[in-house]
């Protein structure tokens, strides 16, 4: 069992009751709370997240480029933008890498709301 446990764990949850919001250029925006817990007895430095299974970015409000203390949390507020374009369906299935020093350290899976598609 201690093979399968992960130094980090990740949540990344979409805010209850807040729909998608169009931007310029057809850009979607959904606004989520994330929770980062360090279970090793290190501090983890220079954390981001990105996008794995969608192009977009991540918009993390105040300082984007944090480190977690040994033992401990860190929670916040974040929005994800993806162009309109690349959504096939009005909720999707996104995934968020977390990364310390450019390297890959957590995945996590959350859903994207965007408009319905009468194609």
């Amino acid at each position: 069992m201690l093979f399968l446990r992960t130094d980090i764990e990740a949540t990344v949850l979409r805010l209850p009751g807040q729909l998608f919001e169009t931007k310029e250029n057809n850009i979607i925006s959904n606004i989520y709370t994330y929770k980062l817990i360090n279970k090793t007895s290190e501090d983890i430095l220079d954390i981001s997240l990105k996008l794995i299974s969608h192009e977009g970015i991540i918009i993390i409000i105040g300082d984007d480029n944090f480190k977690l203390k040994k033992q401990n949390l860190i929670s916040g507020t974040l929005f994800i933008e993806i162009p309109k374009s690349t959504l096939k369906n009005a909720k999707e299935k996104i995934k968020i890498g977390v990364y310390s020093n450019n390297k890959l350290i957590e995945t996590t899976k959350t859903n994207f709301l965007g408009p319905r598609s009468y194609r």
